[in-house]
Protein backbone atom coordinates (compact mmCIF):
# COMPACT_ATOMS: atom_id res chain seq x y z
CA UNK A 1 0.00 0.00 0.00
CA UNK A 2 1.97 3.43 -0.94
CA UNK A 3 -0.99 5.38 0.59
CA UNK A 4 1.12 6.73 3.41
CA UNK A 5 3.87 7.51 0.71
CA UNK A 6 2.39 9.44 -0.66
CA UNK A 7 1.73 11.90 2.50
CA UNK A 8 3.63 14.64 2.30
CA UNK A 9 6.19 14.90 4.86
CA UNK A 10 5.15 18.45 6.05
CA UNK A 11 1.79 16.49 6.44
CA UNK A 12 3.21 14.11 8.65
CA UNK A 13 5.17 16.19 10.82
CA UNK A 14 1.94 18.46 11.20
CA UNK A 15 0.23 15.35 12.13
CA UNK A 16 2.43 13.95 14.73
CA UNK A 17 2.93 17.77 16.53
CA UNK A 18 -1.18 18.52 16.37
CA UNK A 19 -2.01 15.10 18.43
CA UNK A 20 1.18 16.10 20.82
CA UNK A 21 -0.45 19.47 21.13
CA UNK A 22 -4.26 18.30 21.96
CA UNK A 23 -2.71 16.18 24.53
CA UNK A 24 -0.37 18.54 26.00
CA UNK A 25 -3.13 21.25 26.27
CA UNK A 26 -6.39 21.40 28.48
CA UNK A 27 -9.60 21.25 26.03
CA UNK A 28 -13.26 21.59 27.22
CA UNK A 29 -13.66 18.19 27.60
CA UNK A 30 -10.09 16.88 28.77
CA UNK A 31 -7.71 17.76 31.21
CA UNK A 32 -4.06 18.34 29.78
CA UNK A 33 -1.54 15.27 30.16
CA UNK A 34 2.04 15.58 30.57
CA UNK A 35 5.06 15.24 28.36
CA UNK A 36 5.51 11.92 29.22
CA UNK A 37 2.16 10.55 28.66
CA UNK A 38 1.56 12.35 25.24
CA UNK A 39 4.96 11.19 24.42
CA UNK A 40 4.19 7.00 25.42
CA UNK A 41 0.56 7.61 23.30
CA UNK A 42 2.32 9.21 19.87
CA UNK A 43 5.02 5.74 20.37
CA UNK A 44 2.20 3.49 21.18
CA UNK A 45 1.03 4.31 17.65
CA UNK A 46 4.44 3.79 15.56
CA UNK A 47 3.85 2.77 12.42
CA UNK A 48 0.46 2.58 12.12
CA UNK A 49 -0.59 6.34 12.77
CA UNK A 50 2.81 7.74 12.63
CA UNK A 51 5.73 7.40 10.86
CA UNK A 52 8.82 5.67 12.53
CA UNK A 53 11.46 8.08 10.85
CA UNK A 54 8.97 11.05 12.53
CA UNK A 55 8.56 9.66 15.79
CA UNK A 56 12.83 8.87 15.92
CA UNK A 57 12.80 13.10 15.52
CA UNK A 58 10.12 13.42 17.95
CA UNK A 59 12.12 11.18 20.46
CA UNK A 60 15.16 12.96 19.99
CA UNK A 61 13.83 16.43 20.61
CA UNK A 62 12.00 15.10 23.41
CA UNK A 63 13.35 17.61 26.48
CA UNK A 64 13.29 20.46 23.69
CA UNK A 65 9.65 19.75 22.93
CA UNK A 66 8.57 19.63 26.50
CA UNK A 67 11.00 22.96 27.41
CA UNK A 68 9.72 24.92 24.27
CA UNK A 69 5.75 23.86 25.50
CA UNK A 70 6.02 24.76 29.40
CA UNK A 71 7.63 28.26 27.81
CA UNK A 72 4.18 28.89 25.98
CA UNK A 73 2.35 27.66 28.22
CA UNK A 74 3.55 30.24 30.64
CA UNK A 75 3.57 33.02 28.19
CA UNK A 76 -0.14 31.87 27.60
CA UNK A 77 -0.98 31.85 31.11
CA UNK A 78 0.94 35.32 31.92
CA UNK A 79 -1.42 36.85 29.16
CA UNK A 80 -4.64 35.68 30.53
CA UNK A 81 -3.97 37.50 33.82
CA UNK A 82 -3.35 40.80 31.49
CA UNK A 83 -6.05 40.31 29.35
CA UNK A 84 -8.09 39.83 32.62
CA UNK A 85 -6.97 43.01 34.09
CA UNK A 86 -4.08 41.05 36.37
Amino acid sequence: MSAGRDIPLSARIAALCDVYDALVNKRLYKEAVSHEIARDTVLKERGRHFNPVIEDAFLKTGKKSAEIHRVFQEKSELLKGLRAGG
